[in-house]
């Protein structure tokens, strides 16, 4: 097993606020200075286990799904679906870019922009005037970057981001309530009623950004690692060695052969092969995509396990195919639903779930993963039952009855149109879920909880 060390996070950055008066003069200024995160960093055997899967040969690649990316070789890009016995030659092109949106997947092949349509490039025309090489999913909006321009998509309609004084967008982080710009300094710009607005900048040349699960913002400017709340000012991180480049949502932070995982407010140390590698991407299950000399790898801190054929609302019995991380490592996979134990059947792993044998509402699938490098809880939700016909009316209502008295006119978080609803939708139905929000408010009914999931899984209508 790889050597591994953890390394905790003495001071979370939220709660290390800027000296009070300071204005976003100020913070520019404290920030030149520098203040670092001191990071313990304690020898510790890490749970779980670093699995490293060769997935063939790419030259580029883009990761749709946890089963499904696009590699391009040299006759052009194929579609690979780990779920299927086959791949599908898609274009002859020699770059990609790809995203999730919603329930279907766009790509930039060669910078135009196509849909998957039952797994048939079709071509997307949205008026943009360059060539696309980076694409993300923040909220409800799709970003599209290329020639140094970026792209905003939401509700159908398509706005070039564009901010006085600055002619080159070098590179861009966005989360549900902010974007970040590499120009190539820092710019912070909030969303308002009447737009985008700078919130504050850092006048510091910006190499890499991304932002993780937390929407915590991580640099990288003249070979230091930074990191910055929402408020800001950034943060230098004293890591045990240099970053070279780093990669979120699911934060990865990789240097000459090391990498650091983040866990919370912590970091799992792993050891990467030390041939050179272009580091692609995370998929859902915060796994790590690399590019490399002898092909593409794919490296899992665990073994996460991708559940294919699940639907959002389970109403008949159902055959689940289970692809688990590193499969020819693996001796056995069980499965529960909640505390309820599952067969499971191998070559190849799939379970059958009947929603009649279980009571309506969320569920947990549990998988656990053995083998002699280490065993493994995976987890995947599940619901079951029907979700009733919600439109945003419905909606519409809950929000006035619950929402808006904090989350209408000049707030951070807005909650007034089906927009605002779509950027925060996975927030709102986890705060509802555990009752932390409404705040100071009653709870909202278990009715009014489904109405919520039902919008999102009918598509927002």
């Amino acid at each position: 097993m790889p050597h591994r060390r953890a390394a905790v996070l003495v001071c979370f950055l939220a709660a290390c606020s800027q000296p009070e008066g300071a204005t976003k003069q100020d913070s520019a200024s404290a920030v030149d200075t520098g203040m670092v995160i001191e990071l313990s960093v304690v020898p510790t055997v890490a749970s779980g286990t670093h699995l490293t899967q060769a997935l063939g040969e790419c030259t580029r690649v883009a990761s749709l799904q946890p089963h499904r990316h696009v590699c391009v070789r040299a006759d052009g890009a194929w579609l690979v679906d780990e779920s299927g016995p086959t791949e599908l030659w898609l274009a002859d092109a020699h770059s990609v870019a790809g995203v999730r949106v919603d329930s279907a997947e766009w790509l930039a092949l060669d910078g135009e922009l196509v849909a998957l349509v039952d797994n048939t490039a079709t071509p997307l025309d949205l008026g943009i005037p360059v060539p696309i090489e980076a694409m993300q999913v923040a909220g409800g909006s799709v970003w599209l970057h290329g020639a140094g321009r970026l792209f905003e998509v939401v509700g159908g309609s398509v706005h070039e981001v564009k901010v006085d004084g600055v002619a080159t967008i070098h590179g861009f982080a966005a989360t549900a309530d902010r974007l970040y710009l590499s120009t190539p300094t820092l710019l912070a710009l909030d969303r308002g009623a009447t737009g985008l607005s700078v919130a504050w900048q850092w006048h510091r040349a910006i190499d890499a950004l991304t932002v993780d699960e937390n929407s915590l913002l991580w640099m990288i400017s003249e070979d230091a690692t930074y990191a910055s709340s929402a408020a800001g000012p950034p943060r230098q991180v004293a890591l045990p060695g240099t970053v070279h480049s780093l990669v979120g949502p699911h934060l990865w932070l990789l240097g000459d052969g090391q990498a650091w995982r983040q866990a919370g407010q912590s970091f799992t140390e792993l050891t990467l092969p030390a041939e050179p590698a272009h580091t692609v991407a995370t998929d859902t299950l915060g796994r790590l995509l690399q590019l490399t000399d002898s092909g593409l790898l794919r490296h899992a801190v665990g073994r996460p396990v991708a559940v294919v054929g699940l639907p959002d609302s389970l109403e008949v019995q159902q055959e689940v195919l289970l692809l688990p991380s590193a499969p020819d490592s693996l001796t056995r996979l069980s499965a529960w639903v909640d505390d309820r134990a599952i067969a499971v059947q191998t070559a190849p792993h799939a379970l059958s779930i009947n929603p009649e044998q279980l009571a309506g509402g969320a569920h947990e699938l549990r998988f656990l993963t053995e083998s002699e490098l280490g065993d493994h809880i995976a987890t995947w939700p599940l619901w079951v039952g029907s979700l009733p016909d919600t439109q945003w009316a419905d909606i519409a209502e809950i929000s006035e009855a619950h929402c808006l008295s904090c989350h209408g006119g000049d707030t951070v978080t807005r909650l007034e149109t089906a927009d605002d609803w779509r950027i925060h939708i996975d927030d709102i139905i986890a705060l509802v879920s555990s009752g932390e929000m409404p705040l100071g408010g009653s709870p909202l009914s278990d009715d009014d909880i489904v109405r919520i999931r039902a919008w999102k899984h009918g598509g927002f209508e």
